[in-house]
């Protein structure tokens, strides 16, 4: 019965850090902006639109093209984790928010 309540007890315990840790959609499009800058934008053969979102004389920065993002984003929020799909410039960008972190598949 010990062992019982004490496997309820850490469920409820992780259940509540990982509802306490979902990451916002705000900190998602920080996340998307900062990725969006450093990896996509960094390709050699981008279109010729794709390179001028990217490129104005210089990088933009990040907080430029969050709204951007924002209005190619659907999130799902599921209480312990996000799933957010951001369908950007041709491409389909899927990523989980859990625990504070993003993993991008």
């Amino acid at each position: 019965m010990y062992q019982r309540i004490n496997n309820t007890v850490f469920l409820a315990l992780v259940s509540s850090i990982m509802a306490l840790t979902n990451p916002t959609k705000e900190a998602y499009l920080d996340h998307a902006a900062w990725q969006l800058h450093d990896t996509y934008c960094q390709q050699k053969s981008l279109p010729l639109g794709v390179k001028a979102a990217c490129f104005v004389g210089k990088p933009l920065p990040p907080d430029a093209v969050k709204p951007v993002i924002e209005s190619y984003t659907r999130h799902q929020n599921y209480f312990l984790f996000s799933i957010y799909t951001t369908n950007f410039w041709g491409k389909k960008f899927h990523t989980v928010g859990l625990g504070g972190k993003f993993l991008m598949f």
